[in-house]
């Protein structure tokens, strides 16, 4: 008798224990989705440039109308929508323009290729110019008057050999 009294008093215990960590892992699970949905909200916002307030991005926008379309990309995304969808949607209805940075394809490629060349190509132009600026031109030698065909010609030799052996300038 007493065992059974404790029994069913510890199996009442357990089965409240039980409804308790349901109950918390639910809220949990409830606060995590919306913090999951509220960071993923935020993200968007910050990678879009406003349509109302040029030159800004949609977080920093106080226009009425961006506040109705960040209410509208939140509301999305509780619906379950993928971002890609959403930024689809963006696009569609304000242009490729909305995003703030040029596509990955045609004219956008260009966009992001031609600055990397530019610098490429400038840097290649200024190593050039430094290299042959630092060191005299051969025809500017000046063979010394009176000595033998023979002799400049071994001068000659030895300062190329010079040119190219020769140790960098210290500063």
């Amino acid at each position: 008798m007493i065992f059974r009294a404790w029994a069913s008093t510890l199996f009442s215990a357990i089965k409240c224990l039980v409804c308790y960590i349901a109950i918390i892992l639910s809220l949990s699970s409830d606060s995590f989705a919306a913090d999951q949905v509220d960071q993923q909200a935020t993200e968007i916002y910050s990678s879009v440039m406003s349509p109302y307030c040029p030159g800004i991005t949609l977080s920093s926008c106080a226009s009425g109308d961006a506040t109705l379309l960040r209410t509208d990309i939140h509301t999305w995304l509780q619906e379950g929508v993928p971002v890609e969808e959403i930024k689809n949607r963006l696009v569609a209805r304000f242009g490729e323009g909305v995003f703030g940075m040029p596509s990955n394809s045609g004219f956008g490629l260009v966009a992001w290729v031609a600055p990397i060349l530019a610098v490429i190509l400038g840097l290649t132009a200024i190593l050039l110019f430094m290299r042959r600026s630092g060191r005299p031109a051969l025809a500017e030698f000046n063979t010394p008057q009176g000595i033998s065909p023979e002799m400049a010609t071994r001068v000659q030799a030895e300062f190329k050999d010079y040119l190219r052996n020769r140790p960098e300038k210290e500063n």
